[in-house]
Formats: structure tokens, C-alpha cells, sequence
């Protein structure tokens, strides 16, 4: 993915976020349980959208930030925000277990 086209999406993938996570904070006056974990939820990926936007600036978005190995497009195209190759998502979320 060229950084244009991954700077529009980013960017408007964070928008579509923020702008769900001020309609659950505007709509509910108690949040419940559920929509306080969506919320962090939808905060937690406006986050790794802002850091693949800075990687993006500094001309390392598309690269694995462990092994340093380029990231397939493929897995760009699914999760644009995703700062790790398969390998390493395996191994983080096995390490976050």
C-alpha cells in the first residue's frame, strides 16, 4: 500500500473511531460494563492507528517493528494499523496469554 493511500485510510479509519467513541460517551449517562470495554476497545486502535500514522512519517510504516521485515500487503489491506509481520502478532499475542 502506497503512503497516500494508507495516510487516507488511517486517517479516516481514526476518524470513523473517534467519532463512535464521542456518540457511546454522548449517549449514555451510566455507561454499562460492555460499553465501557468497547470503548477502550475503540481507543486501544485509535492508538496503534496514531503510532502507524508516526511510522508512516518517518518511512517505516509496512515494516515489522520487531524483525524489521516488510509486512505483506495482504495483512496491510485487513489491519492498516498493524505494526507487526505474522510472525510476530503470533508471537506478542501468545506472549500476552
Amino acid at each position: 500500500m502506497d503512503a497516500k493511500k494508507a495516510r487516507e485510510r488511517l486517517t479516516r479509519e481514526r476518524a470513523d473511531l473517534a467519532g463512535t467513541v464521542a456518540r457511546l460517551r454522548e449517549r449514555l449517562a451510566v455507561p454499562q460494563r460492555d460499553d465501557v470495554a468497547r470503548q477502550a476497545m475503540f481507543e486501544a486502535r485509535i492508538g496503534l492507528i496514531d503510532e502507524a500514522l508516526t511510522r508512516l512519517e518517518r518511512g517505516e510504516y509496512g515494516r515489522c517493528v520487531i524483525c524489521r521485515r516488510p509486512i505483506p500487503e495482504e495483512r496491510l489491506e485487513l489491519l492498516p494499523e498493524t505494526p507487526f509481520c505474522v510472525e510476530d502478532a503470533a508471537r506478542e499475542q501468545a506472549r500476552a496469554q
